[in-house]
C-alpha cells in the first residue's frame, strides 16, 4: 500500500510541476493536467459518497488481509494504494487546482484521464477477481 501511495503522490507532484505549461505527447500517450471533482475516472459522483466508498474498501481491503495469499495481499495493496492517494488529493488542496479535485494526467485516447492510483485500484480488483475465480495462486513469493 505504502509504496503505491507513494508513486501516485510523486508522479502527481511531478505532473503538476512539469506539464504546468502545458500538455505532452509521446507516441500514442497524452500527458496533461486534469482537475478531476468527480469520482473514479471522472463520473459525477458526491464528495461524501467518495469518501464513505474509500472507507469501506480500506475496511474490506484490511478485512481481507487474514490468511490471504500473495496475490490477495498485492491486489488489496494496490487497491487500498490507490483509495489512499485519491482521497489523498480530495482532503489536501494543491496550488492551481479546485478544492476536492484528484490530479489525473495520463491520457491514452479515445480513453480518459486517469492518474497512477486509478491504475493501482484497477489492477488491484483484477488481481482479487482473477485469484477468486481461479482459486490458484497467482503470483508467488519466496522471500525468507
Amino acid at each position: 500500500m505504502a509504496v503505491a501511495f507513494a508513486l501516485d503522490q510523486t508522479t502527481k507532484q511531478a505532473a503538476v510541476v512539469l506539464l504546468a505549461s502545458g500538455p505532452l505527447e509521446v507516441g500514442f500517450s497524452r500527458f496533461g493536467l486534469i482537475a478531476n471533482p468527480g469520482g473514479f475516472l471522472g463520473f459525477p459522483v458526491p464528495l461524501s459518497q467518495i469518501v464513505g466508498a474509500t472507507a469501506a474498501g480500506l475496511v474490506f481491503a484490511g478485512a481481507g488481509l487474514r490468511g490471504a495469499a500473495t496475490a490477495e495481499v498485492i491486489g488489496y495493496g494496490l487497491f487500498a494504494g490507490g483509495a489512499v492517494g485519491n482521497l489523498t488529493d480530495r482532503i489536501f488542496h494543491r496550488a492551481a487546482f479546485p478544492p476536492h479535485a484528484v490530479v489525473d494526467w495520463i491520457a491514452i485516447p479515445p480513453g480518459p484521464t486517469f492518474n497512477l492510483a486509478d491504475l493501482f485500484l484497477v489492477v488491484g480488483v483484477l488481481l482479487l477477481l482473477l485469484r477468486r475465480r481461479t482459486g490458484r495462486q497467482i503470483v508467488s513469493w519466496s522471500g525468507s
